[in-house]
């Protein structure tokens, strides 16, 4: 059922820049979503339709009483969850990965920048030779990039989004929030759609069958299994973003403590110290 490997892929380097409890979403997303919908979801909905037998001989009016029973497919519709749930996080490493070469550039051009200042007598010739003179204008290239080398932007992007700068910290909020109300959306969707049961007899009265007509639904009992399980899933998805967003919004509002209404000492303590309960 389609190649799911640039979803992984993308999966993958969120987990890796991703708190504990992001973690485990994304291990029930990869594991209890992805995989079950490839590998289980494809056999038990194989035949859906096909299986969907009717007690008429009136042409059209099989497909229109399945329409009526599903109108939306079970897989179709978990499908269409999966990507819309796991594209927040998608934006969200999409954004640290550009910042991740941004501030590798930076450090690149503060070590050359810095060369300069341990050499200030250095300057290059425009034929290449070099002279030495004690008043280099090295400064002049320094005062150039300055500006960029100070303050959060120098801070290398960490793997634990509870160690990056607060701007970063925030755009990982925003994509829990996110992915949770995705969660939310689906879960009502699931619920007025399929409800929690998948009947075996499905009685159809739509044109163009003559009369009311029993039609028969294939392997009811598993599908019911299944829709349940899916929403079981999903509610214990929605339940690890809520403790995620409680767990990162003490670590939001300690950080904005500790930058703006402590001493200068206690401030390098709590954003820069190792020991830092918060990382």
């Amino acid at each position: 059922m389609g190649d799911w490997s640039i979803l992984g892929r993308f999966l993958t380097e969120v987990q890796n820049h991703s708190t504990v409890i992001g973690k485990i979403w994304l291990t029930m997303l990869l594991i209890f979503r992805i995989l079950l919908v490839t590998l289980v979801g494809d056999a038990v909905y194989s035949d859906e339709q096909s299986k969907f037998t009717c007690n008429t001989l009136q042409p059209g009016c099989n497909n229109v009483c399945y329409d009526a029973f599903a109108p939306v497919s079970h897989l179709r519709f978990w499908v269409f969850q999966i990507v819309l749930v796991s594209t927040p996080s998608i934006f969200y490493i999409v954004y640290v990965l550009h910042k991740i070469a941004k501030d590798e550039k930076m450090e690149m051009e503060k070590a050359r920048v810095h060369e300069l200042l341990n050499h200030p007598s250095l300057v290059v010739e425009p034929h290449g030779s070099e002279s030495f003179s004690p008043h280099s204008t090295y400064e002049t290239e320094w005062s150039c990039v300055e500006q960029t080398l100070t303050g959060d932007e120098i801070k290398k992007v960490n793997k634990d989004p509870t160690k990056l700068p607060s701007t970063v910290l925030v755009i990982y909020i925003i994509h829990v929030v996110l992915r949770s109300l995705m969660e939310v959306v689906f879960l009502i969707g699931q619920y007025y759609l399929f409800g929690f049961a998948v009947p075996h007899l499905f009685r159809c009265e739509t044109y163009p069958c003559p009369t009311t007509t029993d039609c028969f639904v294939s392997r009811a009992t598993e599908k019911t299994i299944f829709l349940n399980f899916m929403f079981a899933v999903s509610l214990g998805c929605l339940i690890l973003n809520v403790a995620e967003l409680h767990y990162l919004g003490w670590i939001y509002i300690f950080q904005m403590l500790c930058s703006q209404n402590m001493p200068l000492n206690v401030k390098k303590y709590c954003l820069g110290n190792k020991d830092n309960p918060v990382k």
